[in-house]
């Protein structure tokens, strides 16, 4: 079996339109781990190595667990707010 590691950050993504829409996402690490986990085979395991806050923890694993060769349990829950990112 292969392993690929990612290290990095989990975040949450906000997004202001030049109109003031917002919308907010998963973001940091998370694109990267879904575009792995859509395009290993079976014979391939992700981890995603880093912290992630309470408040994000969950909802990380369960966008996550929709790509069978994602381990999340190298993914540490940390008791603080996660870190938003304001892209306008």
């Amino acid at each position: 079996m292969k392993t690929i590691a990612v290290i990095g950050h989990i975040v949450r993504d906000r997004i202001v339109s030049q109109t003031g829409t917002k919308t907010e996402s998963l973001g940091g690490i998370a694109n990267s781990l879904a575009a792995l986990g859509a395009i290993v085979d079976s014979e391939t395991r992700i981890l995603p190595i880093c912290n992630i806050g309470d408040d994000l923890y969950d909802e990380a694993g369960a966008f996550l667990s929709m790509f069978p060769a994602i381990d999340f349990s190298f993914v540490n829950k940390i008791e603080k707010t996660n870190k938003i990112h304001e892209l306008k």
